[in-house]
């Protein structure tokens, strides 16, 4: 891992990439980003931004329980499938569920 300056961060979210198409794929870029922020090393500020992106992704976990009543890491759901990065891959699902990837004739 390396320390990414704002305007790198900010050239990797371009608009040319495809942007997130479920709450699932949201969510584990969220934790992506939290995972790749080394804690020791941030500033108060940093710290208040940190806690943000977890409140985030805390509100991203309830409201999908609500809407589905699964977690959002169960087996059931695509996490799996989704990548550990910002930026979503082309071929991650467009589903919530995998019992609905399934079904899609593109899966």
């Amino acid at each position: 891992m390396r320390e990414s300056s704002p305007f790198a961060f900010c050239r990797r979210l371009d608009a040319r990439n495809r942007p997130y198409r479920t709450e699932v794929q949201l969510h584990k870029s969220l934790c992506a980003l939290l995972r790749g922020i080394d804690r020791d090393v941030v500033t108060a500020v940093q710290r208040e931004a940190i806690s943000r992106v977890r409140c985030l992704a805390r509100g991203i976990e309830y409201r999908f329980f609500k809407t589905y009543g699964l977690e959002i890491d169960d087996t059931r759901t695509v996490y799996p499938l989704c990548a550990w990065n910002l930026v979503p891959k082309d071929d991650e699902p467009s589903v919530c569920l995998m019992r609905d990837w399934a079904l899609l004739p593109s899966a």
